[in-house]
Order: structure tokens, then C-alpha cells, then sequence
């Protein structure tokens, strides 16, 4: 395993992003659906530059 793609790195920040519950340094679980609705939304805006 190398180092992350750059597209990879993007997934991850939106998922942190999406599951930080605010000052109480909680987490929170992101479901199945609403993440393929985020990289649907990615790869429509062209944020993901690789998406097989």
C-alpha cells in the first residue's frame, strides 16, 4: 500500500467533515446511502478526478 490518491484524501476529509459532532470531539457514523449520495455529488462536480 502506498501513500493515499489525492482523490482518496478528498473522500476522507468530506467523511470527517460529516461525522464531527461539534465541540465534544464525539463522532458520529455515516451511513451507506447518504456517502454515495456525497461521491455521487463529488463525481458530478467534478471534485473526484478518478472515480472507477
Amino acid at each position: 500500500m502506498g501513500a493515499p490518491s489525492v482523490d482518496q484524501l478528498r473522500l476522507l476529509y468530506i467523511v470527517d467533515r460529516f461525522t464531527h459532532s461539534g465541540n465534544n470531539n464525539k463522532r458520529r457514523w455515516l451511513k451507506g446511502l447518504p456517502l454515495s449520495v456525497l461521491v455521487y455529488h463529488g463525481i458530478e462536480r467534478k471534485i473526484f478526478d478518478d472515480y472507477d
